[in-house]
């Protein structure tokens, strides 16, 4: 459903008078855009020396809108009226990529003003119609949005001159507070590395011990936090030394913690984990009190769900709770993923329905369609299965071989990844991918669904470059190619 400039607002504040400051460079748009709200017509302007403020009122909500002057000289006197703001209106020029560094040490100069604390922060990505124009995402990337914390910031495309983007065009998607919550599994990953993994009975000398953070659940999320994501966690910890680390390593990555709960009733789940000299891995999971996170913890967090784009579980949790979960995200027609990982004999089928997408190995893939996934042919046989088994959209990862995608109605297609150069450890690069995917599906909607897998599959291959879990995953700087756009 279409919403407008207006109803973003009045959906964040209610029906009242409000105050909001818009502001951007010198031939920005700002008062193009500001009589254009007002007016509904183009008018001929002349640069803003000092402000224009006007009240714009549409349906049934008035804006007191300050356009203040962009002009070198006025910029330092903006802060005089952030005071009592409640939402601020960020114009930024598309077509002009020299100065967007200029925006970009603005912007962030006034979000450091106290005053500005608790003001919603949209941007309008303006001249849309000019053919060089940068586009949503590229300017997102250029303003560093992602890298705001605990800030509600919205960005539109628009063209001030057509009014396109200002009264309409804005999805109800764009006012999603996160891109990605991930219901899972918090473990801490005790590492072993050893030239191999040792006979039954055996004992050998190892090479190296690590610890560190991971399960699959805080793995896809916090790939997906490393790479600029809204992100949210729900999970279960334990009230010990574990448990106490684990939350504030979320914290500290700008992850919503705020339904990472502390139970006395269970320990933090811990996974020994073994990795050979060619960073291949063998992993034990005791998952403690990951299993104590239940249906009620769900209901509680259903405003964290309905508040997102994507919703991600995988199986090292309870299956009413993955069911639970889906159940709330449908509710709200949020985009679900299941990772059937680590998978069962047991598992009822019929919770695949559940999941809008669907995303296994190819181990995974053997025990949900009864048949070896060995080949790239038996992948493309598996989607089939799985699709008969009421899957909407399937994701198979296989390994070097790269991936299968399927959406159940064009020809499955094989998304090939270049070689890795090196593998130190591949511990955590199936979760690695599956954050990343998620976060590409909530901030890429336009992008083809084999666009989105490659583009995972090779952040992932990166990750497996260097030692440990989580402290494996790339960044955004990080990444040898742009991940967005």
């Amino acid at each position: 459903m279409g919403l407008t400039i207006s109803s973003l607002f009045q959906q964040l504040f209610g029906k009242k008078q409000m105050r909001i400051l818009m502001v951007g460079l010198d031939a920005a748009g700002k008062t193009t855009i500001l009589y254009k709200l007002k007016l509904g017509e183009i008018v001929t302007t002349i640069p803003t020396i000092g402000f224009n403020v006007e009240t714009v009122e549409y349906k049934n909500i008035s804006f007191t809108v300050w356009d203040v002057g962009g002009q070198d000289k006025i910029r330092p006197l903006w802060r005089h009226y952030f005071q009592n703001t409640q939402g601020l209106i960020f114009v930024v020029d598309s077509n002009d990529r020299e100065r967007i560094g200029e925006a970009r040490e603005e912007l962030q100069r006034m979000l450091s003003e106290d005053e500005l604390r608790e003001a919603i922060i949209l941007i309008f990505a303006n001249k849309q119609d000019l053919p060089n124009a940068m586009n949503a995402a590229e300017i997102t990337d250029k303003l560093g949005l992602h890298s705001l914390r605990n800030r509600n910031w919205y960005i539109q495309a628009a063209c001030a001159t057509s009014g396109d983007g200002l009264y309409e065009d804005m999805s109800e998607s764009d006012m999603k507070k996160f891109d990605v919550c991930i219901v899972g599994s918090c473990n801490v990953d005790l590492i072993s590395y050893v030239d191999r993994t040792p006979k039954i009975g055996e004992t050998i000398e190892g090479k190296k011990f690590e610890k560190g953070f991971g399960g699959k659940g805080a793995n896809q999320c916090v790939q997906a936090a490393k790479l600029g994501g809204k992100v949210a966690m729900i999970g279960k910890l334990g009230n010990d030394i574990f448990g106490k680390e684990y939350l504030e390593s979320l914290k500290q990555l700008g992850i919503n913690t705020d339904h990472v709960s502390i139970t006395d009733e269970a320990a933090t789940g811990v996974a020994p984990i073994i990795v050979d000299k060619d960073g291949q891995n063998s992993i034990i999971v005791i998952l403690g009190a990951n299993l104590l996170l239940n249906e009620d913890d769900i209901q509680k967090a259903e405003d964290i769900i309905r508040q997102s784009k994507v919703v991600v579980c995988q199986l090292e949790i309870r299956l009413e709770t993955v069911i639970k979960t889906f159940e709330i995200a449908k509710k709200y027609s949020v985009l679900s993923i299941l990772n059937p990982a680590p998978m069962s004999v047991k598992l009822n089928q019929n919770l695949i329905k559940f999941a809008d997408v669907i995303c296994p190995n190819q181990t995974e893939a053997e025990i949900l369609c009864g048949f070896n996934v060995e080949t790239i042919d038996d992948a493309k046989e598996a989607c089939k299965k799985l699709h008969e088994l009421g899957c909407r959209i399937v994701i198979i990862t296989m390994g070097s071989q790269g991936a299968v995608v399927s959406n159940g109605h064009d020809q499955c297609e094989h998304v090939e990844i270049e070689k890795c150069s090196s593998v130190c450890d591949s511990t955590g690069a199936g979760d690695s991918f599956v954050g990343t995917l998620a976060l590409l599906m909530a901030r890429e909607e336009k992008m083809p669904l084999k666009e989105q897998v490659k583009r995972a599959c090779r952040v992932a291959s990166q990750s497996v470059e260097k030692t440990g879990t989580q402290t494996s995953y790339p960044t955004t700087d990080e990444l040898r190619f742009n991940l967005f756009g």
